[in-house]
């Protein structure tokens, strides 16, 4: 296995502090690309719906956020745990639900797997972070404990 690099950080559940998301990441990924935009795009979109959705924007939920490049593999993953309520697709409102996310139940927790997602509505005004995170990412998993929800998100680069 080649180099890599690793950061981690709490951030209070609230999206006001999305901009030090930015900020680590563009330190991280040093190249200004479109690549690099497109992660910090989907990891930003990623917090804010667990800040908002999973905690109401509440500062004392917090979100633990584990960066990891590997640089000569040209792969970034990006895992964001919380302790809010647990996430179900159902809980989005997608009509054919199992178009999009594939679930899988173990022992281990629930799994659950963003195929795709649909295109929103251009008039809408919110609702487009699982469709931008399926567009700028390989894959965005949620794993279901009784600890909490933990998201993975990963980019090859």
């Amino acid at each position: 296995m080649g180099r890599s690099e690793e950061i981690t950080l709490s951030l209070p559940a609230n999206v006001k502090y999305a901009p030090v998301l930015g900020a680590t990441l563009t330190a991280m990924l040093a190249e200004e690309t479109a690549e690099s935009y497109n992660i910090q795009l989907a990891v930003h979109e990623l917090f804010t719906n667990i800040a908002e959705h999973g905690y109401g924007n509440s500062l004392t939920g917090l979100v633990n956020c584990r960066f990891v490049l590997q640089v000569e593999e040209r792969c970034f993953t990006a895992v964001l745990q919380d302790t809010a309520p647990a996430f179900s697709p159902e809980m989005i409102g997608w009509e054919q639900i199992e178009t999009y996310w594939e679930t899988a139940v173990s022992p281990q927790g629930t799994r659950h797997t963003l195929k795709s997602a649909p295109e929103p509505d251009l008039l809408q005004d919110r609702g487009r972070g699982f469709f931008l995170i399926s567009q700028l990412t390989d894959s965005l998993i949620c794993h279901i404990t009784d600890e909490g929800n933990t998201w993975t998100l990963s980019k090859t680069l």
